[in-house]
């Protein structure tokens, strides 16, 4: 047990070393405790890379600063909530997804799903109608939990579940799939170098084609109160509103602003602040 002691002694001091040298110079400037409260916000640790460096990890060429503050500007500034960039960098756009996406594919399966259920409860609850779903052996069979229950009488609660079931599977239930099927909304707005137009395209349908001489300035909106709108916009020479933004979400304030600077400085114009 004595041999072992210095042997315990020596390999926590060099877990102590590593340590102080690994973290001592990120903690030692702002920009490491930036990029390490980015690291905790972000739900990532630190790996300890030892005196030699991970000999697996790849090296793109950027220091660890760099690394840091292209961190941070992904965590303050989501590329996915900016505009999106061509790669050559001479066309810039705002995608427009639609309204087909997961939640609302859910609720088309299960809102004239749920709908239908009402409207057999709600009508064989009326005695001159009867049990609707022994009508056939095919529904008894496989529509039985549709069955009316006990305690369920056709005034108030078999009109009211008539009515709900009704307009939910015969109004709403075929409108939501016509929203998701036809992915109503789909499209995009984009600003090109080369042509120096603004095209606005949605549901496969030219909105908008115009030149940027046409474009007087862009313009942030701003406000604090509780409605209000709060996009980047642009105004033409004879003062009319041209909304380009894809306003699904209230984005944050600093996001707003970095999208305003990027694309008055892309298509060379003013920038207007309308903060209330």
């Amino acid at each position: 047990m004595s041999a072992l002691l210095p042997a315990v002694l020596c390999w926590y001091a060099c877990g102590l070393a590593r340590d102080a040298f690994v973290c001592a110079p990120a903690a030692a400037s702002p920009r490491g405790l930036a990029a390490g409260r980015l690291r905790s916000a972000a739900g990532g640790t630190r790996t300890a890379r030892g005196f030699m460096g991970n000999p697996f990890q790849e090296d793109d060429g950027r220091t660890s600063e760099q690394k840091e503050r292209d961190e941070l500007e992904a965590f303050l500034y989501p590329p996915e909530k900016m505009w999106q960039l061509s790669d050559d960098g001479m066309r810039l756009r705002e995608i427009y997804p639609g309204a087909r996406d997961f939640f609302s594919v859910f609720w088309a399966i299960v809102q004239p799903a749920a709908s239908f259920g009402f409207l057999i409860v709600g009508l064989s609850s009326n005695e001159s109608i009867g049990n609707i779903v022994d009508w056939t052996p095919i529904t008894s069979k496989y529509l039985y939990f549709l069955r009316p229950v006990e305690g369920i009488y056709w005034v108030p609660q078999g009109i009211a579940m008539t009515f709900y079931g009704f307009f939910g599977f015969f109004l709403f239930g075929p409108l939501q799939w016509w929203l998701n099927t036809t992915n109503q909304g789909e499209g995009f707005a984009e600003f090109d170098k080369k042509t120096r137009r603004l095209v606005v395209v949605r549901n496969d349908e030219l909105l908008k084609d115009m030149s940027w001489d046409d474009i007087d300035k862009v313009v942030l909106e701003w406000t604090d109160l509780a409605f209000g709108d709060r996009e980047v916009s642009l105004v033409d020479l004879d003062g009319n509103k041209i909304t380009v933004m894809n306003k699904v979400e209230d984005l944050p304030k600093r996001i707003l602003e970095r999208r305003a600077a990027i694309l008055s400085e892309f298509i060379g114009k003013e920038l207007e602040v309308e903060d209330a």
